[in-house]
């Protein structure tokens, strides 16, 4: 289960950089350069980022988990976020950044994927 874990928390952090343009538009204005997502209360924090545009992309990226993840292992899932850390812009349209989805378990263990990747600013 924790392997599977691993590749979904990879797969979503993953789908959720290709995605992710407004965010690194809102990050590339002035707004925190650090987002957490969290996939089980559906939150955007910091607030700045808690807008309706982005709460579709976090529902859309939820419902791709549901579909992937089983029932018995979804019973385990204590919590599931995503930080999104944006370090470095590329030029005028691109921003680096770095996408951690974790799962924390039930039993203590995390399962934990990252995604390393540029981002097109899109306002």
């Amino acid at each position: 289960m924790l392997k599977h874990l691993r590749n979904v928390a990879r797969n979503i952090a993953h789908k959720f950089s290709v995605s992710a343009n407004h965010f690194a538009y809102l990050a590339s204005s002035g707004c925190s350069k650090s987002i957490l997502l969290d996939f089980i209360t559906q939150e955007i924090h910091p607030e700045e980022y808690s807008i309706e545009r982005n709460h579709i992309l976090l529902s859309q990226c939820k419902e791709n988990l549901e579909r992937i993840v089983s029932q018995e292992e979804m019973a385990n899932i204590k919590k599931a976020y995503l930080i999104v850390d944006f370090c470095q812009k590329n030029s005028d349209s691109e921003l680096s950044g770095s996408y951690k989805f974790t799962f924390e378990l039930v039993n203590g263990k995390n399962a934990v994927g990252i995604v390393n990747a540029v981002t097109l600013i899109q306002k």
